[in-house]
Parts: structure tokens; sequence; C-alpha cells
């Protein structure tokens, strides 16, 4: 029978609690030393066969209920218990960057070389169960798999086990946040079981990018874990993504906990991955959010087959997909070339800009309404494009709002090169800005409006393309550039 405690009870089974169980605190989160074959806590544990785990609120008082019979009456007196015996912890340094393994029936650590080294049984906060599998037929058959889901393609196939791969370097974030696209049954939800099975639900949160957005104090879930997995991402609009990329960039966010006033620093590495049928507007038009996002499409849809997911989620088959996720370890050197989006990685993320920009709306319209097509914007005046820009928005658009032209130079400036350069307005030298070129992200999507064949007579010249100044100075003398 569950009982009721005082507070001073409460204290000194905290203090039990912290000391019995040997709980550590590690970067604002409790850890359980345990044996790494049972899971289960021993008293006469060995440095040989200890693990660390990370310990919740809800396992610290299932392991008050357990052992004392403590029933608690409040959410506020939870979360009083979990920060007293937070603060009855020891405090643990962990050498950054490792996890440890399971090879050949023995604890291994991963070091941050990519290498599997004999631990050496000091603090280390994430341990995978999953033992290796290096059997290249397993191997050859998880990456077949991946390569069908990914529309026979090997190249995708591999940039996403590269980007997976980065949940094994806690020491560093890929600044990364890899979108599942894709309609029901194609393989994108058994992706991510596998990677929950392979983890281990311990080394797991599941915070949506609503929730990272609005800084909700779920956010603390992100502290600690290798991974961070929405199975099915909610389609509803983003209004804020200030806080959703600094968490995905590793940056240190403050979030607060319930049922106090004071926050807790959030830094987290974790690979950051979820599946969607369509993917989310965003009132953040940056590139610097685009930047972030990874997609990859499931084009395939199969039947409904529970025999193929209890193999993809077996143990041989989790531990050669364990083994894959090794041989593509990405060290932080290697970003830009283990990293770097694939074509139609590339496309997507020019797809979803589009439906999510006013601007590159603008140019797709510009390009098809101009005879000379979008380059026939070399040469005009950033007020005559604003003046274009509002006009397309009220007479094709509908759109009867007003609009400030600093408010529409400031969305479409950062497409293009531009000069300020001297020109005679009304008998008078001013100086104005000329657009003189377009910026690599215009580049790209104009690549994707017109296709390869097009786009690439385009590209030859469009990124250096610089204006004559005798046509747009009538005999002034140029500014330098800006």
């Amino acid at each position: 029978m569950l009982n009721n405690f005082t507070k001073l009870q409460l204290t000194q089974l905290a203090n039990d609690m912290a000391s019995g169980f040997s709980i550590v605190k590690y970067n604002h989160v409790l850890y359980l030393p345990v044996n790494y074959t049972t899971r289960q806590f021993d008293p006469a544990l060995t440095p040989e066969d200890r693990v660390w785990i990370p310990l919740p609120m809800q396992q610290v008082l299932n392991l008050a209920s357990q052992t004392s019979k403590v029933m608690f009456y409040s959410e506020g007196e939870k979360s009083s218990f979990y920060g007293m015996v937070e603060q009855a912890a020891q405090y643990a340094t962990g050498t950054p960057g490792t996890v440890l393994l399971v090879k050949d029936g023995k604890l291994a650590e991963l070091r941050a070389d990519g290498a599997l080294h004999p631990p050496t049984h000091d603090f280390c906060p994430h341990f995978i169960a999953t033992p290796v599998n290096d059997d290249p037929d397993a191997k050859a058959g998880v990456l077949a798999t991946m390569t069908e889901w990914l529309d026979d393609s090997e190249e995708n196939a591999v940039s996403l086990l590269a980007h997976i791969a980065t949940a094994l370097a806690p020491h560093w974030s890929a600044v990364k946040y890899v979108l599942l696209i894709g309609e029901g049954r194609n393989g994108k939800s058994v992706l991510m079981k596998m990677i929950l099975s392979l983890l281990g639900e311990h080394n797991i949160s599941h915070v949506t990018r609503q929730d990272m957005s609005a800084s909700k104090s779920t956010c603390l879930d992100l502290q600690g874990r290798l991974a961070n997995i929405v199975f099915d991402g909610p389609a509803s609009y983003l209004k804020d993504s200030g806080p959703e990329k600094s968490l995905i960039a590793g940056e240190t966010t403050p979030i607060r906990r319930l049922y106090s006033s004071l926050v807790t620093p959030v830094q987290s590495n974790a690979l950051f991955i979820e599946g969607l049928n369509r993917e989310p507007k965003t009132g953040d038009k940056s590139l610097a959010l685009q930047k972030r996002l990874v997609r990859y499409q499931f084009t395939r849809t199969y039947e409904l087959d529970y025999g193929f997911e209890h193999h993809m989620l077996s143990p041989a088959t989790l531990g050669a997909f364990l083994s894959l996720l090794l041989d593509h370890y990405v060290q932080q050197r290697e970003v830009h070339t283990k990293l770097r989006p694939t074509q139609s990685s590339t496309m997507l993320q020019l797809e979803q800009m589009h439906t999510n920009s006013m601007p590159l709306q603008f140019i797709d319209w510009f390009d098809e309404d101009d005879a000379l097509g979008v380059e026939g914007l070399i040469g005009e005046l950033i007020p005559d494009v604003v003046a274009k820009f509002k006009q397309w928005r009220l007479v094709e658009m509908g759109d009867i709002n007003v609009w400030a032209d600093k408010d529409v130079e400031q969305m479409l400036v950062p497409l293009f090169t531009t000069d300020r350069k001297s020109k005679r307005i009304n008998g008078r030298v001013r100086k104005v800005r000329v657009i003189t070129g377009f910026r690599q992200q215009l580049d790209q999507f104009i690549e994707y409006l017109r296709g390869e064949e097009e786009a690439h007579d385009h590209a030859s010249g469009s990124g250096t393309t610089v204006v004559d100044e005798a046509e747009l100075l009538h005999g002034a003398e140029p500014a330098s550039a800006e």
C-alpha cells in the first residue's frame, strides 16, 4: 500500500536513493549505473560490466514508489522530489564524443575518431545495447532495402546513412534536421523504428518542431539524447523558428521547467529526424532554416507486411544497420563532403521554398511573364523591382493589402547581388541600388524551374553578370560595390 510522506521523510528518501543507487548527474541529466547485459541495477556491479542510462523523472518516481511505497499527491510534489534527488546525486564528468557499444560479446568504446577502442571505464553518458553485426550479407541487405525505399538511389541511401550516423557523434552537432517525406506504408516508419530499436528508448526523445519553436518544457527531454524522433510530424504552421534553429545547431537554449520560475539551459547534439506526409509552412523564410532541413522522399508504396518489419527489427538486422552506420561515421571535419545534400534533396528544398516564399513565387511568375525571363531583372533598380512585386501581388494574386516598400525590399534583396550606382534622377545624381546578378540560392531555384538544359545556359553567365555601366549611369561616376 502506498503512503504519503512528510517533507522531511521525502528529503531523507531522496538522499538515500541518490547514494544507494549510485545516481550521478551530468549536464542537467540524472544517470543510473546498470549491468550492460541485463540493464538492471546491481550493487556489486564491476567496472567491466557497467554502463549508464538516463534516469528521467518518471523513473525516479517509480523507484521511490517501488522501494519505499511513496504516493505523491500532486505534480508539484513530484517535481520537488525529483529536484531533491538531483541535488543529492553525485556530479560526474564525461569524455566528450564517446559511445559504449557491444562488439564480440564485450564492451567497446566508440571515440571521436570513428574507431572502436577498449573502454576506459570512465563515466560515459551514452550506451547502445544492440551488438554490432559485421556480416557482409546482412549489411548489403539493409543497404539494398534503403536504396529501394529511396527510389532506387544508392546516392540518397548513402547520404541518409551518413546523416543517421551523426547520432553516434554526440560531441558535435551536424546542424541538420532530417525530414522523411511520403505517404503511408513506404518504409519511412520502419526506418525510424529501426533507429529507435537500435539506439534504445533511453537514448531517444520525441519533441516536435512545433514544441521547439514554442520553447515548451518538453524540450528538456532533448538533453543527453542521441536522437530525437517524431514518427508522424504535425503539419501545423510554424510561426517562430528561432528556438528550433538554436536547438538543431547544438546551441544552448534556455527552457523553463514546469512549476519553476527558473530556466534550464538545454543543449543537444542529437540526430533530429521526422516523418511527414507533407511539410508544414513556416513563418521563417530565411535560408538559415532551409540549410538545416534535409529532405528524403520515400516514393514507393508497399502492402502491410509484419513479417518484413519483424525482420528489419531483428537483432541481427539492427546489428548490421549499426555496422553500416559505423562504416559511414562522420567526423566533424567531414561535414561538407559526407553531409552534402544530394540533387534530389536540393530539389525538394527548392520546391518547399517555392511553396513557402512569396519572393520566389514572384520570380517564378516573372520568369514566365517577361520576354527576357528572370534575366530581365539584371540592371533594374531595386525600387522598380519592388513596384513590380507589388503590382504582381495586386493584379495577379488579388492581394489588396498595403505593402511597405522597405518590407518588400527586405524580402527581395537577399536573392540578388547588387551595387550602389550613381544615376541621374530629375537632373540630380543619386546613389541607387541596382541588381547586378543572382545569388546561389536564386541560381538553384532557376535550375529547379527550368530543368537542367535551360538552367545550364543560364548558370554559365548569371552568377557573374555585371551591368554595363554606360547603360545605367548616363555618364555618371560609379560607386564602389556594396
